[in-house]
């Protein structure tokens, strides 16, 4: 445990020291600004165009995600390969797993700080709305519950890009297009037509997961989804530590 919690601080600050990360903070604090602006929007024109605007809202994290994700991932492996302290790090008495896990753990504390801000959004709106919209603490938990455990899912994707290969740039692409075929699968409904289709959407759309936690509905399924995908993710990334250290 000890060892884990030298590489996590050693990887929070790498984040804290890595201009790259507050430009993803930047852009992501500025993309879900204007989403919340559109919401702000949306709600003053009526009932209707608010749940529209609800479920642009979660296309746009996701969006925004499909960008920051690969950004905050693909140096995590590649960087201490390309800078030589990969060698060095493996050499050390630490296991695979406590490295990976430490990688991971300091990529998913910085995006939990990374949506720490949006928690402003929910009291600003009801302090300038002439109407304050009722509140639901449990659904806002669910919410950002959802946003963490999808966020948490991609960043896993995004280590094992970087596992992958020795370029950051190649991680970031591999990333990206592995979290793109993730997110089109959300996006079969709207683009065919079928009872298949639905059910394929419902089961893979994180924009249709958050919308159900934001109404109060827990569903078990979702949840056992991005635990176990998350988890077998990173076991992979495992794996292919296990393999690079024997080269």
């Amino acid at each position: 445990m000890r060892t884990f919690l030298v590489l996590w601080r050693r990887e929070l600050l790498a984040y804290a020291l890595s201009p790259t990360a507050y430009l993803v903070m930047v852009l992501f604090l500025a993309v879900t600004g204007a989403g919340f602006w559109i919401l702000v929007a949306a709600l003053a024109a009526g009932p209707g165009a608010a749940a529209g605007a609800t479920e642009l809202l979660g296309w746009v994290f996701l969006l925004t995600l499909l960008v920051a994700a690969p950004l905050l991932t693909m140096r995590l492996f590649a960087e201490e390969r390309r800078s030589g302290t990969f060698e060095t790090l493996m050499t050390a008495p630490v296991r695979d797993v406590e490295v990976v896990l430490a990688k991971y753990a300091g990529a998913v504390t910085f995006f939990a700080v990374m949506l720490l801000p949006t928690l402003a959004y929910g009291p600003l709106l009801r302090a300038a709305a002439a109407i304050p919209p009722p509140a639901d603490p449990a659904a806002m938990a669910g919410v950002y519950a959802g946003a963490l455990g999808v966020g948490a899912f991609l960043l896993a994707i995004g280590l094992l890009a970087s596992a992958l290969t020795r370029s950051q740039i190649a991680a970031g692409l591999l990333a990206f297009a592995a979290i793109s075929l993730f997110l089109l699968g959300g996006l079969l409904p709207y683009v065919w037509h079928t009872a298949t289709a639905d059910r394929i959407g419902a089961y893979l759309s994180p924009v249709a997961h958050m919308a159900d936690l934001s109404s109060g509905v827990f569903d078990t399924r979702p949840a056992a989804f991005y635990a176990i995908s998350t988890a077998w993710v990173l076991f992979a990334t495992v794996r292919v530590l296990e393999s690079r250290r024997w080269r």
